[in-house]
């Protein structure tokens, strides 16, 4: 517990000396109508929308989750629950976006906010979404492990670890 919040302090420290995460994306008006390529238009795909808005999400998500960054909590739980429906949608198409390795340190940033308790429901949400796409092996081993550690990390304020991964237990004696 107090390890992980010495990172987080660590962290926040990178980012307020060091240069902001800034990963390089399509601008989201290319996702609007379909991009030039090939020397024609090219409608895209579902997946492809959903990755960049997956990207375009976490990217504002980092505005708000940065220290020194905006502080309204209604923007930063709206953009939580829609980058786990983003990531609920891959899940679901059994899709990994384009974009998913740029997530985890936007991730990592949200979840240095877990002690706020006006946001710890939307990041218990948005981690379940990510445990699932760890599930399906979007991210990095590395990245995969740290994941699913901040994920019990948020689900602990919550309850037992046991009814967070719906292991059976067994209330009688």
């Amino acid at each position: 517990g107090n390890q992980r919040s010495v990172k987080c302090r660590e962290r926040e420290r990178e980012r307020m000396n060091g240069p902001a995460i800034t990963p390089s994306f399509p601008p989201p008006s290319a996702a609007v109508g379909g991009r030039v390529g090939g020397g024609g238009m090219h409608r895209m795909s579902e997946a492809e929308i959903n990755s960049m808005r997956i990207a375009a999400v976490a990217e504002r998500l980092a505005m708000y989750a940065h220290p020194s960054g905006q502080k309204n909590h209604e923007q930063f739980i709206r953009l939580c629950l829609a980058l786990a429906r983003g990531i609920d949608y891959g899940v679901a198409k059994n899709e990994v976006p384009a974009h998913a390795s740029i997530l985890p340190p936007f991730l990592k940033q949200v979840c240095c906010r877990k002690n706020e308790l006006a946001l710890q429901a939307a990041i218990m949400v948005l981690m379940i979404s990510v445990k699932n796409a760890c599930r399906m092996e979007w991210f990095t081993a590395k990245d995969t492990e740290e994941l699913l550690t901040l994920a019990s990390e948020v689900g602990s304020h919550f309850g037992s670890i046991n009814e967070l991964t719906g292991e059976a237990t067994d209330f009688m004696p």
